[in-house]
């Protein structure tokens, strides 16, 4: 699974999480969102839509790995 993510410039604190499979709109939004909100990382999962979360976690869940710091 790839994960395309938005390079870290400083310690983001906020986690936009979008699918290559949403609705355009949805992802057009989320990077909107992400260039408004001060240190945002955004992050599409590659192969997952917008119900992901709920009927596919396995899709989002490494991408949460990779947000929060284990420990």
């Amino acid at each position: 699974m790839r994960i395309s993510s938005a390079s870290r410039l400083c310690a983001a604190n906020k986690l936009l999480i979008g699918g290559t499979r949403s609705p355009r709109y949805l992802t057009d939004g989320l990077y909107r969102l992400a260039d408004l909100l001060p240190r945002a990382e955004k992050i599409l999962v590659e192969e997952s839509h917008h119900f992901s979360p709920s009927a596919s976690p396995h899709l989002v869940v490494p991408a949460l790995k990779a947000f929060f710091p284990a420990g």
